[in-house]
């Protein structure tokens, strides 16, 4: 199973990008969130109100530079995010109105359910595809790619958004299991996969993703750095990262042309 790759996008809390660039980063100020005005002058005025994961995808997807619903109309896409924390920060914030004398807060219950982030980034890019959530403890991205391969090779969709990744607040780091890493409290990365067909190859493909049996390879403790990092670089190596019993090929377009039948 293959799928090519035409965009990237990430956020790690304080930096955000695209496959081979940062874009921006949080202004050092005390006490100054990252705002919608800092990653994009395309306009969101609801961001404040949303949920971290939320906040987090929408930021990761907003790098892969894709038209909003308003200038093109609906597109059948789908959206699939995997995490290993869920909405854990929004969980905690909502739990702590719970026992008010006017109720617990009807603005922060929606963005308890993870499918709120995928629900904002559907209805901002007119996402029409099949929206699924996916909870994995190791790879979060890496989970959400293999099911998008498996989807598309079965025929359920052409292209889709893969998301993968956590934000969690400082504060919250006590509701994590025991022994995860401070690093890994905010980082979401994002994806567009299309299926691989060369009746319709798209000029804007920056790498191939291929589900291979799985090999003996060394475990990556921070996938998303490496990620990162390989697309930043020529790619002239391909790009293993397990997936469950597989594992992920990334290789670059210019090795894959050079590597297949002369044309």
């Amino acid at each position: 199973m293959t799928g090519l790759i035409t965009a990237m996008g990430w956020f790690d809390g304080e930096k955000w990008g695209d496959a081979t660039s940062t874009r921006g980063e949080s202004p050092c100020v005390q006490d100054r969130s990252v705002t919608w005005r800092d990653v994009s002058p395309r306009g969101f005025s609801r961001f404040g109100r949303i949920g971290q994961l939320a906040k987090a995808a929408l930021i990761a997807t907003e790098m892969l530079d894709l038209p909003l619903v308003e200038d093109c109309g609906k597109i059948p896409t789908g959206v699939l995010l995997s995490t290993r924390y869920g909405t854990i920060s929004q969980d905690h914030q909502f739990y702590q109105t719970v026992g008010r004398p006017e109720g617990a807060s009807p603005l922060l219950f929606p963005y308890t359910l993870p499918t709120g982030a995928i629900g904002e980034v559907s209805i901002r890019f007119g996402l029409t595809g099949p929206g699924l959530i996916f909870f994995e403890s190791d790879y979060p991205l890496a989970h959400s790619i293999r099911e998008c391969l498996a989807m598309i090779d079965s025929g359920e969709l052409d292209r889709a958004i893969c998301l993968g990744g956590d934000a969690v607040s400082p504060e919250d780091e006590f509701l994590l299991p025991p022994g995860r890493s401070p690093q890994l409290r905010t980082q979401v990365m994002a994806m567009v996969i299309d299926r691989c067909d060369s009746r319709r190859q798209d000029p804007n493909t920056i790498a191939q993703v291929s589900l291979r049996d799985n090999l003996d390879i060394e475990t990556k403790d921070d996938p998303f750095s490496s990620i990162r990092s390989w697309f930043a670089s020529d790619g002239s190596q391909s790009l293993l990262l397990p997936a469950g019993d597989k594992v992920l090929e990334f290789m670059s377009t210019t090795t894959v042309t050079a590597s297949g039948p002369p044309g």
